[in-house]
């Protein structure tokens, strides 16, 4: 695995500071994350390995389909070094796989196969069934949701607490009321603990 450095020494890296080296991304933690303007900023802090089908599925069929977004994530990745590889699954995903009573597409499958074959450290996902999956390995695999990573993004100094707050702001919608809710109460708590030190 790689190195594990916190981004930061305070008390928020207990829940949200970005411990992680290597950061497999499924298409959906990908294009949240994309639209939410904090994916250079991750790309700063980790490395990123983008499995080809999630590629295919978040940054091909998006241009295909002529989704503007496609085109600001293709940039995104390319300039932030993000990694474009491909695994064949692995006996550990398999037998993970094939435990689910979930069905998975490609994106899914391609991302548990590069998590295990590149000893990563953590998927970036907001799928729940996949969630799921991950919780259930043995042990389990460490899910970052796009949420928490801005909020590990504003701990760490990557980004400030109200470039954090704006990224969630373009994400609200498509993501749990209820994560987002505990991103922003973790937001307004991270600015009065730095308010105070001021």
């Amino acid at each position: 695995m790689g190195a594990q450095a916190p981004l930061s020494r305070s008390p928020f890296c207990v829940y949200y500071c970005i411990v992680v080296y290597t950061i497999v991304v499924d298409a959906d933690g990908l294009i949240k994350l994309g639209k939410s303007g904090a994916l250079p900023a991750l790309l700063g802090a980790a490395r990123l390995l983008v499995p080809n089908a999630v590629w295919e599925e978040a940054v091909e069929e998006g241009k295909r389909r002529m989704y503007e977004d496609a085109q600001e994530l293709e940039a995104a990745l390319s300039e932030g070094d993000a990694e474009v590889v491909s695994h064949a699954i692995g006996e550990e995903a398999e037998r993970l796989l094939e435990g689910s009573a979930a069905s998975f597409g490609a994106g899914e499958r391609e991302a548990l196969a590069v998590y295990f074959a590149a000893e990563a450290d953590a998927v970036l996902t907001d799928d729940r069934a996949f969630m799921g999956l991950l919780a259930g390995a043995d042990p389990p695999v460490p899910a970052l949701v796009p949420a928490s990573a801005i909020v590990a993004l504003a701990e760490g100094g990557r980004v400030s607490v109200d470039e954090a707050r704006e990224a969630l702001a373009k994400i609200e919608p498509a993501i749990r009321r209820s994560v987002y809710a505990a991103a922003m109460e973790d937001l307004e708590t991270m600015q009065r603990a730095r308010d105070g030190e001021q």
